[in-house]
């Protein structure tokens, strides 16, 4: 089918629009754009067919690629009839594998135990099937190599034949000699995709009827990817850009965020400390649904990580590990240590169960890999009241107020580890959705930034004043003192005040108040926030005179 998104009408521009009982189809037959021209799609039914106008016509462009009579496997055992010794043929290609360096390079493989390979288009095909492979061994993926035009990778499914043995071969002279390479796989755990990282050579991913499994030296070793997956069967593997996404078979689609660190994974042998390479990163915002949450037992998919993950790996245990936030002015905007205090929550004062709030993230010390996520945004603000928003998420509502957002461009992050330091850079992106200019972004930077600086401005004189036991706060004639509380939470607008009236608290909450509203969205401030933020810092100003004259 052809489907136009733009009016939602669908065409059915199948090769044959009237079924001729000439070609064999199954459900799961090979469907794909060709990956170095896009303008061809690719179809395979037991010959291959190609389009390159989009289905308003095709052409066939290989033979029958399958066996015209399969040996019948012994497995059959006493079921076995002589029928069977002259059955019809059945065979049909299961697995394309187009190169994507070279147009005219197409690996096709079939479910009845045959690979075959053309180098020119498909005028020319030659069987190059490995001698170790028999009849009825199902071709389930076929990956052509992203660095070597002879060099692809099939992965092998036996099922059919009682043989749940896995099966992963890689040729790397176009098929003249094939290895099995399959060393650190379960044994009973059968292959029904490999799949090679278009960005690192000699990185693999297979998916097994059990796990995922990943390989720094081109499948030479193996080891599990696992992790929180359930053992079940996996199907297909996309490498999209720098996230791996599993199709599984009846236990949904899953994606493990930022594979970049396989990519660096022999770069951290030996070395105590090692801090990978952060991916590029988008400043998109967290939950935008601001009404009330689904229950916990609705189901729903999760969303990536709302930062930068920062992943780095201890080859031997540590004493103090901290991760820095450094700005391109060699400023440090944020800084995570493994012996900062958690934040602390009474459950007891919550209007709600304590499954709704996101667990604290630790910095860990211990031997192995560690991940981090940075929310992109600055520390929150010093002495709020931390309040949990009614736009809530199961299992992962951060607490507020939060800090404002950086803005987009390239920061460092710093691993310190028992007095060892590693830097790399981070590129932070605008959300690619949005549309706003250089010049209204640093208008909203600089404006948030003020809200957030004028508010611990004012704190330090509530922390002095917390500190000071003489004379008594209301003789020093500064108000209201105590914790502010989260402007999320509330409803409508905050009144203005005249400035000779305002109090200590009463002015956090505004500064706070503006910061959020400049924050919620990604557009350029109106003049009336801009006027606002002015006469918050003339109030502002009026308060520090009055504290000037206190303390003196």
């Amino acid at each position: 089918m052809r489907f136009d998104k733009r009016t939602g009408q669908s065409t059915n521009v199948a090769p044959e629009a009237l079924r001729s009982g000439d070609y064999r189809f199954v459900r799961t037959m090979p469907l794909l754009f060709h990956p170095a021209d896009d303008s061809i799609l690719l179809f395979g039914t037991n010959v291959l067919w190609k389009t390159t106008n989009e289905g308003q016509s095709w052409e066939i462009i290989s033979p029958d690629l399958t066996y015209e009579q399969p040996e019948v496997p012994s497995s059959v055992g006493h079921y076995k009839t002589p029928e069977m010794e002259t059955m019809a043929r059945r065979g049909v290609i299961y697995a394309l594998g187009p190169s994507p360096l070279n147009v005219d390079i197409i690996w096709a493989g079939t479910d009845d135990g045959r690979v075959h390979l053309t180098t020119n288009g498909g005028k020319d095909w030659k069987e190059v099937t490995p001698p170790a492979m028999s009849s009825w061994d199902k071709v389930s993926q076929i990956d052509a190599s992203h660095f070597d035009e002879k060099t692809a990778y099939i992965a092998i499914n036996a099922i059919r034949k009682d043989d749940m043995v896995p099966y992963i071969y890689r040729t790397r002279d176009g098929g003249e000699t094939w290895d099995l390479i399959t060393n650190g796989l379960n044994p009973n755990g059968p292959v029904n995709v490999v799949r090679e990282d278009p960005v690192k050579e000699g990185l693999l991913y297979a998916g097994t009827e059990r796990e995922v499994y990943f390989s720094i030296d081109d499948g030479e070793h193996w080891q599990s990817l696992r992790n929180n997956m359930p053992a079940t069967s996996i199907r297909d593997l996309v490498i999209h850009e720098n996230d791996l996404v599993v199709g599984t078979h009846g236990r949904s689609a899953w994606i493990l965020d930022n594979i970049a660190p396989l990519r660096e994974m022999a770069q951290s042998r030996g070395r105590s400390a090692y801090l990978f390479t952060p991916s590029d990163t988008y400043r998109v915002r967290w939950n935008m649904f601001s009404d009330t949450p689904l229950p916990p037992e609705e189901p729903t998919g999760q969303n990536p990580p709302d930062g930068a993950i920062l992943d780095y790996q201890l080859n031997q245990s540590a004493q103090q590990v901290k991760l820095e936030i450094v700005d391109e002015q060699g400023q440090v905007i944020r800084t995570f240590s493994s012996d900062q205090e958690p934040e602390e929550i009474d459950s007891t004062a919550l209007p709600h169960p304590t499954y709704w709030i996101r667990p604290e993230q630790k910095v860990g010390v211990s031997k192995g890999h560690h991940r981090f996520i940075w929310d992109l945004k600055y520390e929150a603000p010093r002495g709020s009241k931390r309040e949990f928003s009614i736009a809530a998420v199961y299992k992962n509502t951060p607490s507020a107020p939060q800090g404002p957002f950086v803005k987009p461009g390239t920061y460092h992050v710093r691993l310190e580890v028992d007095g060892e330091v590693i830097e790399k850079p981070l590129t932070i992106k605008m959300d690619p959705r949005v549309t706003i200019s250089e010049e209204a972004l640093q208008m909203q930077t600089d404006l948030s930034k003020t809200c957030y600086d004028s508010y611990h401005e004012l704190q330090a004189i509530v922390e002095a004043i917390d500190d000071y036991s003489k004379p008594s706060r209301e003789q020093l004639g500064l108000r209201g003192m105590g914790r502010v509380g989260n402007p999320d939470t509330m409803y409508g607008s905050i009144r203005e005040t005249d400035p000779a009236d305002e109090t200590l608290v009463g002015l956090q909450q505004k500064f706070l108040f503006m910061m959020n509203l400049i924050q919620a969205a990604d557009v350029q401030p109106t003049q009336q926030t801009i006027r606002a933020v002015n006469s918050l810092k003339e109030s502002l100003e009026k308060i520090k005179l009055r504290w000037k004259e206190v303390k003196e």
